[in-house]
């Protein structure tokens, strides 16, 4: 994909960088993003604005615990069925007493073969480090944590509500691992800390903790590129994968949902507050994430612009543009 913009008559490919004058050499800063499913995002985002909609998001505010041990009401922070690791998060070092670590190997590694090319990825380049987190292996493992460009961070997945994001390996000046907890909040990934006496609960979509002693405290996400794996080869062919040798034995060419990405029904479990209608369930909307506020454009209503689309916007005081097309 190239652009062009018209502010500069500059050239610029899908990586954010421009090779022709007068903006020769120059890198747009990424801003801190993900996909979600509508669902998820307008019950996590009430009073956020939506792109090309006059009204925010209206889905009502999450109310805290009544006797305030949580962010959420404590009895919806629920079993999704596996127990804590019952879902095996996938570790760089294999620190975790994992059957190994998770290991990233070059595209042509048979180990890679597992990756078709219009499978989905979560791809991060850091400092001229590229890799790729395919989604067939997230919807397994849901947690990968990975070392980018010297840099550790929490890759998380949650298949029931579409949401990739990867969240930066150090909170608060501190390491922070993620663990898979069995637990759904309004159906989406709850992570968990092991290791202290009181344990944290951190909702995903949330973006902060919900129970525990860091309650409240936030996390810190970074710029994620989610495209087919054909598509990230084209902007980084030097990336590297995740390979399929994890010590677990997954049919990681197998969806494991059926139909739930299609039926927008189901789900999985209640939600509180309700979904705001403004668009189907599953209809798939990219979040950019500002500092105090975050944006939702839907994929299907950017489409109807054409196939490659790119949209100039402004939010949070931050001129930004988005584009479509994976």
């Amino acid at each position: 994909m190239i652009l062009r913009d018209t502010l500069t008559d500059s050239l610029w490919n899908a990586r954010g960088e421009s090779f022709a004058a007068p903006c020769e050499g120059v890198t747009l800063t990424k801003l801190p993003s993900h996909n979600a499913f509508w669902f998820s995002w307008s019950i996590s985002r009430e009073g956020h604005p939506v792109w090309n909609r006059d009204e925010a998001n209206s889905a009502g505010a999450i109310q805290a615990d009544a006797a305030g041990d949580c962010l959420v009401p404590c009895n919806e922070i629920r079993s999704g069925g596996p127990p804590p690791d019952g879902i095996p998060a996938l570790d760089v070092d294999g620190r975790w007493n994992r059957p190994t670590a998770a290991v990233m190997v070059a595209p042509e590694d048979p180990s890679a073969e597992y990756v078709r090319d219009d499978d989905l990825v979560l791809g991060l380049a850091i400092d001229g480090e590229a890799q790729a987190f395919p989604h067939s292996i997230l919807w397994w493992h849901e947690i990968q944590v990975a070392r980018v460009g010297g840099r550790e961070v929490n890759v998380t997945f949650c298949p029931l509500t579409g949401s990739g994001m990867i969240i930066d390996g150090v909170q608060g000046g501190e390491p922070w691992y993620a663990y898979v907890s069995g637990r759904l909040f309004s159906s989406n990934l709850t992570m968990f800390e092991r290791d202290i006496e009181d344990p944290i609960f951190w909702n995903q979509m949330l973006l902060q903790g919900v129970s525990g002693p860091r309650a409240g405290e936030q996390l810190e996400i970074l710029p994620v590129t989610e495209t087919t794996w054909a598509r990230w080869l084209e902007m980084y062919p030097q990336t590297t994968v995740t390979s399929d040798e994890t010590g677990y034995s997954r049919n990681y060419q197998s969806y494991p949902y059926g139909d739930y990405r299609s039926d927008d029904a189901d789900t999985f479990a209640g939600t509180n507050p309700q979904p705001v209608d403004t668009y189907e369930n599953k209809d798939m909307v990219l979040s950019v994430q500002g500092s105090n506020i975050s944006k939702a454009y839907a994929f299907d209503e950017m489409e109807t612009f054409g196939q490659r689309v790119a949209v100039n916007d402004d939010f949070d005081g931050t001129p930004h543009g988005d584009l479509l097309g994976r």
